[in-house]
């Protein structure tokens, strides 16, 4: 694959825009309230915080292995083919979930402003095929696309949030008020870290970045520290802003909207719909640049052959059979919900098993230095994920069952589906140092 990238800044845009800082403000914010309304600057400033642990896995990896495989490439040349097809079946779950997850929240979104049966229908079929064709451009064309987009977009929050500070109609409670232990913090604590997730999608490019082993690791430390500071400060502002109108927002998230506009004009009101729509924009590109180049890789691999078109094809139908499936049945936002907690047990589970992978390198390597960062990381994964499953249990059951019955079913695959030649004419490439 050709390098279409030549500084830090491409990976740096990357990964930023697969956090979606904006996406996170209107849509994991509520997910977070409507869970745990009274803890959410806490499970944020806790997630920033583990994920600081997290992220060292993507950025070390990065700087050993020239792979568009990611995480699937880093698991398959440490710990053997299965664990890497594993983890590739895995990796394929999130892929295919993640769209249906935005696409769910903008049709929630509009259904608030909107309310049309026929509009939040046509949104899946436009929208997906926007983003589509975006994609199908190449890596560089799009990352230019999101870098315009980007900076707008962090000068706009900076702005929102400083507006937000000036104008407090309550205050965030003390740490001593809070339960830290408690059942709802850690359910929210999951999506808090999704807000993080994509920051290691900068891991995908590197084959389409110069230098990529020094630029790609640089990229996603940057992007990890501004999206961290940005997400940290926009929670405090958001729960200072709403004060007791918090609990109205658990309720209904985008009422935050309204009150923007009350309290700041139209102008800022219009501007904070079309941010929220850019910055989902753009996470779609940044997670579709990293999934395309996964499944080209997984393809050259033998692990999952398929051609683009088809590729494209069959994310368009999921997404519409899962975007009209909630919106028919269920309700979009309670698809939002239960989608992206899929997305999240899925990104810390393929998260679990490549840090892992690169702990037995790091053993090998007797760098025993970076293992105090890999232990915490296993750790805090392990424990957010058994937390989060415990919690999903008991609110929303749907979330651990299509966890399983998915882990099971790739499981299956590699057990009776992935042996012998299918086994042996697996590969992984890419430059390893």
């Amino acid at each position: 694959m050709g390098s279409a990238i030549s500084s830090s800044f491409g990976p740096f845009i990357q990964s930023l825009s697969s956090i979606g800082p904006m996406l996170n403000i209107i849509g994991l914010f509520s997910i977070i309230a409507a869970i745990d309304y009274r803890d959410l600057f806490y499970i944020v400033i806790i997630a920033f915080a583990f994920s600081a642990f997290n992220i060292y896995m993507p950025y070390r990896a990065s700087s050993l292995i020239r792979s568009n495989g990611g995480y699937y490439a880093v698991t398959g040349l440490m710990s053997g083919k299965r664990a890497g097809v594993a983890t590739a079946y895995l990796y394929l779950i999130y892929g295919f979930s993640t769209l249906p997850s935005i696409t769910l929240f903008l049709m929630s979104f509009a259904s608030f402003f909107m309310n049309s049966f026929y509009v939040e229908m046509l949104i899946p079929v436009f929208y997906t095929s926007i983003a589509l064709y975006a994609v199908s451009k190449g890596v560089g064309r799009s990352i230019n696309i999101m870098k315009a987009l980007d900076i707008i977009e962090i000068a706009f929050i900076i702005a929102l949030d400083g507006f937000m500070l000036a104008h407090p109609e309550g205050h965030v409670p003390g740490p001593n008020e809070i339960n830290f232990a408690g059942g709802s913090l850690w359910s929210g604590l999951l999506f808090g870290m999704l807000m993080f997730a994509g920051v290691g999608s900068a891991f995908f490019i590197t084959e389409n970045t110069k230098d990529g082993r020094k630029r790609v690791p640089l990229g996603i430390l940057t992007a990890f520290i501004v999206s961290g500071i940005l997400m940290s400060l926009s929670a405090y502002a958001v729960q200072s802003f709403l004060g007791e109108k918090m609990i109205s927002y658990s309720l209904n998230p985008y009422i935050i909207v309204d009150y923007l506009r009350s309290s700041a004009g139209s102008i800022v009101y219009y501007a904070f719909i079309f941010f929220s729509v850019s910055s989902a924009f753009n996470l779609t590109i940044g997670y579709l640049n990293s999934f395309r180049n996964a499944v080209v890789r997984m393809s050259l691999d033998n692990i999952f052959e398929i051609d683009m078109r088809r590729f494209y094809a069959l994310i368009f139908a999921l997404n519409l059979a899962i975007s009209w499936g909630f919106y028919l049945t269920l309700g979009v936002f309670y698809g939002f919900i239960i989608v992206s907690g899929i997305v999240s047990s899925m990104y810390l589970t393929v998260h679990l098993i490549s840090t892992v992978a690169l702990s037995r390198h790091e053993i090998s390597s007797r760098r025993n230095r970076y293992m105090a960062i890999l232990s915490a990381s296993f750790l805090i994964l392990a424990v957010t994920l058994v937390y989060s499953i415990i919690a999903d249990a008991t609110s929303d059951i749907m979330i651990d069952l299509i966890y399983l019955a998915g882990v099971i079913l790739v499981s299956i695959s590699i057990l009776f589906h992935f042996k012998g030649k299918a086994l042996e004419r697996v590969k992984f490439g890419g430059d390893e140092a």
